[in-house]
């Protein structure tokens, strides 16, 4: 007889998230300990990037990420999941790119929307590789040196923004950002990373996700990694299937971690206010969301153009958004609940704005909508 999965309470899998992600107990290091506690921090927008390791760091200051980068080289910023910047560890990096990105094959739709072929596609990785050996170039010197090498009909592709065409190289590991130049973005190889085992990387990666983000499904996992393919997700879970239990929360089937089942935590009183910046990681590990907020109110967190705002967390669910801004010597914060809020989590929410105006070294007015 087959045995039913164990049923897990909803505030219980919670805490153990926050936990996971420095977001309750918080981290004792700076932006590195960070980025490996949230598999990355999603840094399209850099200053969202400082304040994910700010919300999970008991000491943090405004350098810290921008030194990682620049000068210690702890982080690096590059595409990785969904095709989206992220800030991560060169260890990180390394189990990204053996994990998937070398798994990663386009497509003919892929071909065809970027009008590129699969000998210029080939050229173009080789291309990147050898541009960018011990070089630091711009976009437009990047876009001019491989226009001259796979000719000038994909200047325009590779000089947009959304880097289409030099996603693929950075999902290979050869390309990541290098320091600005003003306002000007530049793109370098990433030297030398961490060994790591070609055959175990695809588990171990699920394993890294899993330890952050489960229990979770296999769409799920799928979604955060921006794999449109299910094989080689499924791929993955059966090469990790002896340390994973399946586990039920709400009706839905999900897996975790045998492991991390055995240290489950359960949470005493109510889950730590929490003020997550926009892009959170948090807010972006699961295609389900139901656990973040009702699906009437997400479209307030997760908005048009793939906009993720700043979102207050209240007993482990979104209980309204927030924004701030620097005016001289003034932090001013506005929260927008979704609903009637206790005293004692508008204290705590008064109690992050207060954290966060002395991360900036200002005063806080805090303001209600």
């Amino acid at each position: 007889m087959a045995v039913a999965p164990q049923e897990l309470d909803p505030r219980t899998i919670a805490f153990f998230r926050l936990q996971r992600h420095g977001l309750a107990a918080r981290l004792a290091g700076g932006a590195v300990e960070a980025a490996t506690a949230a598999c990355g921090l999603q840094a399209q927008v850099m200053s969202c990037a400082q304040l994910q390791a700010w919300a999970r760091c008991s000491r943090p200051t405004p350098g810290d990420l921008q030194r990682a980068l620049v000068e210690e080289k702890s982080l690096l910023r590059t595409w990785t999941m969904r095709g989206t910047l992220h800030v991560l560890s060169p260890a990180q990096y390394a189990l990204f790119v053996e994990g998937f990105g070398r798994h990663w094959e386009p497509g003919g739709a892929w071909f065809r929307a970027f009008e590129i072929t699969p000998a210029e596609y080939s050229g173009l990785l080789e291309g990147i590789e050898q541009v960018l050996d011990g070089e630091v170039l711009s976009r437009a010197e990047l876009t001019a040196a491989l226009s001259r090498r796979l000719g000038a009909h994909l200047t325009e592709r590779l000089g947009s923004g959304f880097g289409e065409l030099l996603k693929p190289a950075a999902r290979m590991g050869l390309l990541i950002n290098g320091p600005t130049r003003g306002q000007e973005v530049t793109f370098t190889a990433p030297g030398p990373l961490p060994a790591v085992d070609p055959t175990t990387a695809p588990a171990e990666l699920l394993r890294s996700y899993l330890h952050r983000f489960g229990p979770a499904t296999k769409e799920d996992y799928a979604r955060w990694l921006g794999q449109r393919l299910m094989r080689p997700v499924n791929d993955a879970f059966v090469a990790l299937a002896r340390d994973l239990t399946e586990v039920e929360v709400r009706g839905r089937r999900m897996w975790a971690l045998s492991s991390d089942l055995r240290e489950l935590p359960r949470p005493a009183g109510d889950l730590p206010i929490v003020l997550l910046p926009g892009f959170d990681p948090y807010l972006l590990g699961h295609a389900d969301r139901h656990h973040i907020a009702p699906a009437d109110l997400r479209q307030r967190i997760y908005r048009e153009a793939g906009w993720v705002s700043p979102t207050v967390l209240a007993d482990g669910v979104a209980a309204g958004t927030w924004e701030h801004r620097v005016e001289g010597q003034v932090l001013s914060a506005t929260v927008k609940p979704f609903g009637r809020l206790s005293p004692g989590q508008r204290d705590g929410i008064e109690e992050e704005a207060q954290r966060l105006a002395a991360y900036f070294h200002r005063r806080m007015a805090l303001t209600w909508e």
